[in-house]
Formats: C-alpha cells, sequence, structure tokens
C-alpha cells in the first residue's frame, strides 16, 4: 500500500528528471526486495515457522516481531543467541537490549524516541518506569560513545 504509492511518486518525480540527467539509470525498485524482505516466494509463515525452527527458545511473541519488522535480517538481530537470556537486559514487552543494539549499530538509530516511536512501536506498549529506563540506557550507550 504506502510503500508502494511512494515507490511510484517516486519514480515520476525522476521521470520529470530525466531530461535534466541523461546518464540516468532506469527504473529498478519495483523487483527489489526491502531490506530483510527476501523471504522465500513471500510465504511470511514459512519464513516465521523457520525462525522458530531454527530458535525454538524465541517467545512465538517474539519470534513474530522480530520476522515482521526485520524479515530476513531477524537472524542479524539473534545473531548467536541460544537462550532469552543472550537477548540482554529487556526494556518491555518483547523489547530487549539486543534489538537496540541492533538498531544503533545497523540502522544507525540515536535516540530512544526513535526506536521505541518510530522505528519500532514498543514505546506504545511500555510503562513510563520502562521508557524511562529506555531512555537512560540509551543516554549512557550514546555518552560512552561519543
Amino acid at each position: 500500500g504506502k510503500i508502494t504509492t511512494f515507490r511510484k511518486l517516486s519514480e515520476h518525480a525522476l521521470d520529470r528528471l530525466k531530461p535534466f540527467f541523461p546518464a540516468m539509470k532506469p527504473e529498478w525498485t519495483a523487483k527489489s526486495h526491502l531490506p530483510g524482505g527476501d523471504i522465500a516466494d513471500a510465504d511470511f509463515e514459512q519464513f516465521l515457522g523457520d525462525l522458530r525452527a531454527e530458535h525454538p527458545w524465541l517467545p512465538a511473541s517474539l519470534a513474530k516481531h522480530y520476522g515482521r519488522l526485520y524479515g530476513t535480517r531477524a537472524a542479524a538481530v539473534l545473531d548467536g543467541a541460544v537462550s532469552v537470556g543472550d537477548l540482554g537486559q529487556k526494556f518491555g514487552p518483547d523489547f530487549f537490549e539486543r534489538e537496540a543494539l541492533y538498531l544503533m549499530t545497523a540502522e544507525w538509530a540515536r535516540s530512544a524516541e526513535d526506536i521505541l516511536q518510530r522505528r519500532t512501536k514498543h514505546g506504545l506498549h511500555m510503562s513510563p518506569a520502562e521508557h524511562k529506563a529506555f531512555e537512560d540506557w540509551i543516554a549512557k550507550r550514546m555518552a560512552k560513545a561519543a
């Protein structure tokens, strides 16, 4: 829906720029996957079943969350984890340190608001105390990185 509409609008804008950029390459986005969207046969249920089989320790709600938000990149979020304990500090429902670190390193997230509201919507399901604990955690991480 929305992604396809934005893609088509972008293609129309680029069509108007072609006269000014004669070396512009042809459209390519219609047949390309978004990052993590290269799920075999676009079969999410099969993909989710495979993810759960590879990580039987992963709670069903967490597997679905990682599958929906990260697709095939869920493997990078879970890299090396063999138990829920390996996911690090729990900040809220289905929200662990491992996911926050992935967003910070792979997707350049830099603030609690960016992670909790824009990228994941975890903030909708967290108590004020959980929200504050995550804000404090990320502030410490960012201070160390500076």
